[in-house]
């Protein structure tokens, strides 16, 4: 599935799960080895430190396609039709509805979360992100519009650095829009409209806990609550997927 952080929608029959030192994969196929895989020292000493509450993001895909894929990595005719398929009046689909102003919104949320992340230091390696979530969402599982696919990919933070991986709260093209539009029943000027790197956004995690487990946000239920990483980084991901097979 061609997906964002905003429409990533499906959960858990095949767990992959890993930890700071390891990869375990738990899932539909048998004889799946146990491999390991050295974490990012710099950040397991600041992880050690300052004891984050959540140490995992997390990928929603369809078991029956490739994980990682984005609408992004198509060629503006090949996306819209994908949108057109998946177009209907549910959270998921709606926002589909006008495919061609979607794909501009949504390329020119990915260049300002780029510049963003580029000015508070980070390093992206590749022109768009992969969209994940920190920690997991119950609100990506309730609202999947295949829950008979559904498959889900944790990886711990300590797999990045602070250079690979951005973070936005919602989802970057609610973020972006809120931060400009500034909406009174919704807009908070200290979480919209910017984008964190990874220490900030645990200081955040680590005083208000997570979004969906009591921040007051007053979004209406067709807006996804999370945080949204986008991992810069692709070689990382592709890396754990063949290792996965392996």
């Amino acid at each position: 599935m061609y997906t964002d952080a905003g429409y990533r929608l499906q959960t858990v029959p095949q767990l992959i799960c890993l930890d700071s030192a390891r990869i375990d994969i738990v899932g539909h196929r048998s004889g799946l080895r146990r491999q390991h895989w050295p974490p990012h020292q710099s950040l397991n000493r600041w992880a050690a430190k300052s004891k984050p509450m959540i140490d995992y993001v997390t990928h929603y895909y369809s078991i029956d396609k490739e994980p990682f894929q984005s609408l992004s990595a198509l060629s503006d005719e090949e996306a819209i039709k994908i949108m057109e398929k998946l177009c209907d009046d549910t959270p998921y689909g709606e926002r589909f509805k006008n495919p061609v102003q979607y794909l501009k919104d949504r390329k020119d949320t990915e260049q300002w979360v780029r510049k963003g992340f580029i000015a508070k230091g980070g390093m992206p390696k590749d022109k768009y992100p992969i969209p994940m979530v920190l920690g997991s969402s119950k609100w990506l599982v309730e609202a999947a519009p295949d829950r008979e696919k559904p498959g889900e990919i944790r990886i711990p933070l300590s797999v990045f650095t602070e250079y690979d991986v951005s973070f936005t709260y919602p989802d970057s093209m609610i973020s972006r829009w809120f931060g400009r539009e500034k909406p009174v029943e919704y807009h908070q000027a200290e979480l919209h409209g910017i984008v964190f790197t990874l220490s900030e956004i645990l200081t955040i995690v680590e005083k208000k806990g997570m979004p969906e487990e009591g921040w007051e946000t007053n979004l209406p239920k067709s807006l996804a609550p999370y945080i949204e990483a986008q991992v810069w980084n692709h070689e990382l991901l592709f890396e754990y997927r063949e290792r996965m097979k392996a």
